[in-house]
């Protein structure tokens, strides 16, 4: 990992100063955009500035009305601009993103356009960040029409030319700007950006979409990120245990966590364990699918591979309903006390084909795309391996283990799940132990008039905590259309002072760590099940960056 700012050296922020300009009851936001006076908003974006320069953490409640967004969005995009560094704005919802992304920052740049002290600012560069598996990859797209035909049958087939025709006319390659009717995973998984043969040395970077997209990624002032990805950035990073001196991304990075109220149940999900008999079912069946003789083995000619396949399906199959009848008729979901409670029928097969693919992998020259392609499925399929080992054995510990089962689209789904009953001391060495300044605001931190249920939840110790209740209905304002309050010239910087701090977490909606805490109880646990994901967590997701 790189940092933006490569020539080294410590550069000299203005946010603190700047911001009590911009945010001051008589300031720049007032005179330039017409924008009421909030003091809430002042107080929070101080103290916000304060954070950043400092290198500090903040949790801030800031009640509906304060305008958050912009009280840690300017003085972030100055701290970033001026140090070169990276700014990571994450939220859990794609409203909120949206909001940001396309009226929020023009409200940015029109101030930083409007006001001379401001000017150097105006150009600033943000990207949202998306996974690799929201990408079209334009070199896997030219491999899978080469290789159509062993890997599809004609309905993919059909399906794949529909991609290629699509390829030629999109700007993006997202899978969202994809028209109806929508392709199936198996024919995505084949041509997404999601695989390491998706690289920069592979793919060039003014035709692949994603390897385009992270080129401006990586180059960006601002990135905005949803919570779900950023764990899971962060859950790579620990897998292929990378250490960063100082940052949660990127060296040297910094970010504002909003709709922080989520982060507890996102972490818990993401630090868990989730797989599902789908998930591998579909990365069998991409190595060859019994029924239509398609995919990778049948590519490169290999019977015992297509033999190995066709035994850990079967054995796949049987493994799974031992797993399903273990749960109580109707009630979906069976918390998972003992070790060993079923027979690892899976571990010979799997290890089988895991060994084919070993050998097909080491048969390819190393320069080859082919063999960059085997070794990412080959890794893929090892991780399920292991982590239905790590489920069975309850190797995880800390967390509770269960087991799930759901009908879907007429399919017999089940899932193997694990969550930490306790989050805190990972998210503590995650967020606030990374010598860099993390903050995390929400309207809705605070239980009663105390943040302190949250801090401890996310493992906040002694980070600085800030409550700004919505501003009251008769504070002063300088709208647009009372001019005679606004000065007819911007004020001079002015001193920065941080707000008092209060004592001050929400209640989780349901989400995995609830369905962990259910499963706590000695009694037998029935809710909801929760979606199916398509691969462990141990592994890179889909969603992977």
């Amino acid at each position: 990992m790189i940092s933006l700012n490569e020539g080294g050296g410590a550069a000299v922020s203005r946010a603190v100063e700047l911001t009590s300009a911009v945010f001051a009851d008589d300031g720049w936001l007032c005179l330039s955009l017409g924008l009421e006076h909030r003091p809430e908003q002042e107080r929070m974006a101080r103290a916000v500035a304060a954070a950043m320069d400092g290198d500090t953490s903040l949790l801030c409640e800031a009640g509906t009305g304060v305008g958050k967004s912009l009280a840690y969005l300017i003085p972030g995009i100055i701290h970033a601009v001026d140090t070169r560094r990276q700014f990571l704005v994450s939220t859990h919802t794609k409203t909120l993103q949206e909001q940001i992304r396309d009226k929020d920052l023009a409200n940015c740049r029109r101030l930083f356009a409007a006001v001379p002290e401001l000017a150097a600012y105006r150009d600033f560069t943000s990207a949202v960040l998306m996974g690799k598996g929201n990408y079209l990859c334009t070199t896997r797209l030219k491999r899978a029409l080469a290789e159509k035909h062993e890997l599809f049958a004609t309905p993919e087939q059909e399906q794949l030319a529909r991609v290629d025709a699509w390829a030629k006319t999109t700007e993006t390659g997202l899978l969202a700007d994809f028209p109806s009717p929508r392709i199936a995973p198996e024919v995505w998984d084949e041509v997404s950006a999601d695989s390491d043969a998706c690289s920069s040395k592979h793919c060039d970077s003014a035709v692949c979409f994603y390897q385009r997209a992270k080129k401006r990624r990586d180059a960006a002032n601002l990135v905005i990120v949803n919570h779900s990805l950023l764990f899971t950035l962060m859950a790579v990073q620990a897998a292929q245990e990378k250490s960063l001196a100082r940052g949660i991304l990127r060296l040297d990075d910094f970010l504002v966590l909003d709709e922080a109220h989520t982060v507890p149940d996102i972490a818990t999900e993401h630090l868990g364990l989730a797989l599902t008999s789908t998930g591998l079912r579909r990365q069998l069946h991409a190595l060859f699918n019994p029924k239509r003789r398609k995919g990778l083995f049948t590519r490169h000619q290999d019977t015992g591979g297509q033999r190995a396949v066709e035994i850990a399906v079967e054995q796949a199959d049987h493994f799974f309903a031992t797993v399903a009848e273990k749960i109580p008729p109707g009630a979906g979901l069976q918390r998972w006390r003992e070790a060993d409670a079923v027979e690892h029928l899976l571990a010979g097969p799997l290890n089988g084909v895991v060994a084919r693919l070993d050998a097909l992998r080491t048969s390819l020259p190393p320069e080859d795309i082919a063999h960059v392609e085997v070794e990412t499925k080959q890794k893929r399929l090892s991780a399920y391996r292991d982590a239905i080992k790590s489920w069975l054995d309850l190797a995880r510990e800390g967390d509770v283990h269960w087991a799930e089962m759901a009908d879907r689209r007429k399919e017999l789904v089940v899932s193997l799940r694990s969550a930490p009953l306790d989050v805190s001391a990972e998210l503590r060495r995650r967020l606030f132990q990374r010598e860099t300044s993390c903050v995390l605001t929400s309207a809705t931190l605070a239980t009663g008039s105390t943040i302190e249920p949250f801090r401890e939840r996310v493992g906040a110790h002694a980070v600085e905590t800030v409550i700004e209740k919505s501003p009251s209905t008769t504070s002063a304002t300088c709208a647009s259309t009372s001019p005679p309050t606004c000065p007819s010239r911007p004020p001079p910087p002015r001193a920065s002072s941080r707000s008092t701090p209060s004592p001050t977490t929400c209640a989780s909606a349901r989400s995995p760590s609830a369905a962990a805490r259910s499963c706590s109880s000695p009694a037998t646990a029935t809710c909801s099940p929760s979606p199916p994901a398509s691969s462990p967590t141990t592994a890179p997701r889909a969603g992977a960056a």
